[in-house]
């Protein structure tokens, strides 16, 4: 369907957000060299891990039931899905 060439010919496409809080707690969240209907998160935690881990958990619950969310085991690099958007 090309939507992984979607990028090149239309960046209104692109997704690429920041959100840092106090002390360093933040996500992250883009589409960069992933196709537009895919997106991936990451976060950071800042002085307050505990609350760090809070913001990702609700955040993943919060998403889950309209999409697909994924996990990632620390360390590992977000790539495009296979099974989505087929």
């Amino acid at each position: 369907m090309g939507a992984d060439k979607a990028l090149k010919r239309d960046v209104a496409s692109a997704i690429d957000f920041h959100i840092e809080g106090a002390n360093g707690l933040g996500v992250t969240a883009g589409n960069l060299g992933l196709p537009p209907y895919q997106v991936g998160m990451g976060f950071t935690e800042g002085t307050d891990p505990p609350r760090a881990h809070r913001l990702a958990h609700e955040l993943i619950r919060a998403l889950s039931p309209r999409w697909d969310v994924q996990k990632l085991a620390p360390g590992t690099r977000v790539l495009p899905m296979k099974t989505c958007g087929a």
